[in-house]
């Protein structure tokens, strides 16, 4: 089986499905939301690299100076998102009716314990998400649509950060961090491209490199996987590059191996993985574990079962100074794995919410896996990257949400058109 069939079946009966005029315009606007978040991800900081200069590196965490372009740019592509997301709905209002809320209504209740019950203040991009489910509840795009235009933002991402490279230091991680870092697997620089870190280059190339493998034609394919590899063993993000081994590993596997094999190796990878996330965490007593994660790790776990271990400590838990960060020591974003950061922003009752979304993504992956190979493929390596990371950054809107937010949804969409032909 080639990569070029992997889905043609499903390719054949979505595209005989009538689409009115008012279809391909909620479609359009789905996929242009999605362009705006990737832009999102890099566009702004790029702007503040260009006029003030990349940031010094604490810890685990980037203080840079945001310049006033900057925001305006992240408010334009976040209005723009949110803009997108609601002509979507507006166009699909007719179909409300015909609405399947299944499985998305434990991803909202799961949004809504971070942050509603948490009492903090909710942005414009904190809503994002419930915006986005209602939008892809009623539009349903097609999955070759966001298939394809994933591998084209990996390419993208690829060679925008390879062409910064060839022209502006400022693309690299500063030179200080990278000493210290010892970890540049090309001479001594630290790809970051116009990401705010290496590792935000290396997971958003990780995430997409299996749509680049698979959604190509041959003659194009291998430069294309090439580009991308490359960028990534250049960003010399570890976690990001074992992913992406085991991303093209396993996606040799989706294309060579028959149906049943294929989906019973991802099966146990992701049986193992999901085990790994939950036990590494619990049984790390290094703070210096993996780049201070244990640090991460044993801190969150203590306060939180200490403390809001119910309903957890809200979203903004990693992501301003206060008595969790502080203990840290710096502002470290996320907890640097799924686990953790589900356990300390919405307490044991989002991780089992969380924890049914992904069984529901697994089963509905598995059922489909006949005609589209790619779900459990990118459920597979999701997890991979969230044993030491965490790209669903507690569902708040971030550099991975342009690819995270579509698969996510795309994986528990348990409807006819969504996920089943």
């Amino acid at each position: 089986m080639t990569a070029e069939r992997v889905l043609s079946r499903k390719q054949q009966r979505e595209a005989t499905a009538p689409v009115s005029a008012l279809e391909r315009t909620s479609l359009a606007a789905v996929v242009l939301a999605i362009v705006c978040v990737w832009l999102l991800g890099w566009v702004p900081n790029l702007l503040t690299l260009l006029t003030a200069g990349r940031g010094q590196i604490s810890g685990l965490s980037a203080t840079v100076e945001v310049t006033e372009l900057a925001v305006r740019a992240s408010n334009l592509l976040s209005y723009g998102a949110f803009g997108l997301l609601l002509i979507a709905i507006l166009f699909s209002l007719p179909r409300v009716a015909a609405a399947r809320p299944g499985p998305y209504v434990l991803l909202l209740v799961a949004w809504g314990v971070i942050n509603l019950l948490s009492g903090a203040d909710v942005s414009l991009t904190s809503v994002t998400l419930p915006v986005f489910v209602f939008a892809w509840m009623l539009v349903r795009p097609p999955a070759r649509y966001i298939y394809r235009l994933l591998a084209w933002v990996g390419v993208a991402t690829a060679a925008i950060s390879v062409g910064f490279a060839l022209v502006s230091p400022l693309a690299f991680m500063s030179s200080d961090w990278a000493a210290n870092a010892d970890k540049a697997l090309f001479g001594n620089d630290i790809l970051a491209g116009p990401y705010s870190h290496s590792n935000a280059l290396g997971l958003s190339l990780a995430l997409t490199l299996p749509f680049v493998a698979l959604n190509f034609k041959r003659t194009f394919r291998l430069a294309a996987v090439v580009l991308v590899s490359g960028a990534l063993l250049w960003s010399a993000s570890r976690l990001s590059t074992a992913a992406a081994v085991f991303a093209l590993c396993a996606s040799i596997i989706a294309i060579r191996a028959s149906e049943p094999v294929a989906r019973r190796l991802l099966s146990v990878a992701i049986m193992g993985l999901a085990s790994v996330i939950v036990v590494l965490p619990l049984l790390t007593t290094n703070p210096t574990f993996f780049t201070n994660r244990g640090l991460i790790w044993m801190t969150s776990l203590r306060q939180t079962v200490d403390g809001a271990w119910l309903i957890g400590g809200g979203g903004s838990s990693y992501r301003e100074v206060n008595e969790l960060t502080t203990a840290i020591g710096f502002v470290s974003t996320t907890g640097h794995n799924l686990f953790v950061t589900f356990f300390t922003t919405g307490g044991i009752v989002t991780v089992l919410l969380i924890l049914m979304v992904l069984v529901t993504a697994y089963m509905n992956a598995r059922r489909v896996f006949n005609v589209d190979r790619l779900q459990l493929l990118f459920l597979s390596i999701l997890l991979v990257l969230c044993v030491a990371e965490d790209p669903l950054r507690a569902l708040a809107l971030g550099p991975q949400s342009f690819v995270i937010y579509p698969m996510l949804l795309a994986m528990i969409d348990t409807s006819v058109r969504g996920a089943s032909e």
